[in-house]
């Protein structure tokens, strides 16, 4: 079977990967957006998880391939396992699931064991899957086993991020992209899955500057699109209606059927008026507005770790606070919304790394130290502890704020700054 990807060409699935395709688990995941909200900045993000699981086989397969080529026995056993895993890495993705798993810690990740169990295990999936007799191995290679195999498929740099730094920055319209040569770097070393970047004991220069251009455009993707304020406020005010219909019952099992649109529709019928408020601005795109901010300019790492400590979970910490301004600037408390995320972590330096000098992570080789030490500095400086509100009562929360959390806002109310993204 042949299907015809506007990133890869054609992708080609064996007809029991076809089968698992067509299960209503992974047909799901066509109601799903990759970037969940940034679709509200980025007209033409609305690409789903679906195309970016083929993606992802796709790429593993290419892995899996270049590895062959390497001179690393890769088995059709181990290449059938892997591009499995590839294919339902995300099948327990609910919607805006990063929002709610990553920037406001509302659920468990999804690619927890528990999360995974419930969709490899249970429903049409799961039966396909054992009746082929890979489920177990399927299972372990995405949650526990740690070897060559699953970092193709969950590792520091692995078939997922090939698929969605193309992908994402296709469909947002951005000119960003890697060559294809990077897949010949890939090997095995120890039992796990390197990047060489030596030939004959000495430094592989092109190795080297294309792994830099691939993380250089991570973080493109991440200061442009990942991070952009829009998509986060979006993001924020969905995850701030789930947080209210979490305390009146709402589970996350229950959101394990549901797609992007059901669930804005279900938060705007089914969960109160504060709920439904909520759901319908973002529906419409009446996005509330940034009232206070303050970057790491002018926090230091030390008070942007105690400030993620104390806030960025849901609990009676942060919706003292949030109740306490709104009540100030006369809103009620679901109309403001504190979002303080952890200093950002830059996990893809960590991918182990063929070097002169022996086997380390790429923040350690020495020919690369520099560009990655400048690169995680950026990444730094993408923090940000922001007070969203709607824009008719943004100054009297900023004033609010400025009491409350006793900083000083660095963000001047007024239009966008020249080129800014609305």
């Amino acid at each position: 079977m042949l299907i015809r990807d506007p990133i890869h060409g054609d992708i080609r699935l064996h007809a029991h990967e076809a089968g698992v395709l067509d299960t209503p688990e992974m047909q799901r995941l066509r109601g799903i957006k990759q970037l969940g909200t940034a679709y509200l900045v980025y007209p033409g993000a609305h690409h789903t998880r679906f195309e970016h699981v083929l993606g992802t086989l796709h790429a593993a397969s290419r892995i899996c391939s270049a590895l062959r080529a390497n001179g690393h026995p890769v088995t059709e056993d181990d290449e059938r396992i892997i591009r499995l895993a590839a294919l339902v890495h995300d099948v327990s993705h609910i919607p805006f699931g990063h929002t709610f798993e990553d920037e406001r810690k509302v659920f468990p990740r999804h690619d927890r064991a528990d999360r995974l169990r419930a969709f490899l295990y249970g429903g049409e999936l799961g039966e396909l899957l054992a009746h082929l007799g890979v489920r177990d191995e399927v299972f372990a290679l995405l949650t526990e086993e740690r070897s060559w195999r699953s970092d193709i498929v969950a590792g520091a740099v692995d078939a997922d991020l090939l698929d969605y730094l193309r992908r994402d920055a296709y469909f947002c319209g951005l000119a960003q992209t890697y060559d294809d040569r990077v897949y010949t770097y890939f090997s095995v070393a120890d039992g796990r899955l390197v990047l060489r970047l030596e030939r004959h004991g000495m430094e592989r220069p092109d190795a080297r500057s294309e792994i830099l251009h691939l993380l250089r455009m991570r973080y493109v993707l991440t200061e442009r699109v990942y991070f952009h304020h829009a998509k986060v406020i979006a993001g924020a005010m969905i995850s701030k209606a789930v947080e209210i219909a979490v305390t009146r019952g709402l589970t996350q099992e229950r959101l394990y059927p549901l797609t992007d649109a059901t669930l804005l529709q279900m938060l705007a019928t089914e969960w109160g008026d504060d709920c439904a408020e909520l759901a319908r601005a973002v529906q419409e795109r009446r996005l509330f507005k940034r009232a206070f901010g303050i970057s790491a300019a002018t926090v230091s790492e030390v008070e942007r770790y105690e400030l993620a400590e104390a806030y960025h979970r849901p609990g009676p910490r942060r919706d003292a606070v949030e109740a306490r301004i709104a009540r100030e600037a006369g809103l009620g408390p679901h109309q403001v919304i504190l979002y303080v995320p952890p200093p950002t972590t830059f996990k893809e330096i960590s991918m182990l790394a063929v070097t002169p000098s022996g086997i380390m992570p790429l923040s350690r080789a020495a020919t690369s130290r520099l560009e990655i030490s400048a690169l995680e500095e950026q990444y730094r400086n993408l923090w940000r502890l922001w007070v969203f509100a709607p824009a008719s009562h943004r100054e009297a929360v900023a004033e609010a704020s400025e009491r409350v959390l006793g900083l000083p806002s660095e963000l001047q109310q007024g239009t966008p700054m020249a080129g800014e993204l609305r």
